[in-house]
């Protein structure tokens, strides 16, 4: 409504949909979608594309539909610095990965 043009899809920025400031929103295309998700409520690590294996901590990142293995790692802390470093690669927000929040702020 504000540029008088219908939008592909609308993202909130920041992840709380209540949250309807123009500045908040963005006019995209499904792909820049994707490189900004919320992390899943599933999600008992606390970071996208890291699961345990064997003891390890496995990274991993999905870009255009395949799976990429980032590395097996002795730390969690090691494995989040490389998921951090693909996601700066392919080009993902920087809030991609952060918990929703479905509240108003």
């Amino acid at each position: 409504m504000q540029t008088g043009m219908e939008p592909h899809e609308v993202d909130h920025i920041n992840h709380i949909r209540t949250d309807n400031r123009w500045e908040n929103l963005r006019d995209v295309g499904p792909r820049a979608q994707q490189l900004n998700m919320s992390l899943f409520t599933k999600n008992k690590i606390g970071t996208p594309g890291i699961r345990i294996r064997n003891n390890r901590f496995c990274a991993y990142i999905m870009v255009f539909k395949k799976q990429i293995i980032l590395g097996t790692f002795d730390t969690l802390e090691e494995a989040r610095a490389a998921r951090k470093e693909a996601e700066i690669k392919y080009g993902f927000h920087e809030n991609h990965g952060q918990p929703a929040n479905i509240k108003g702020s």
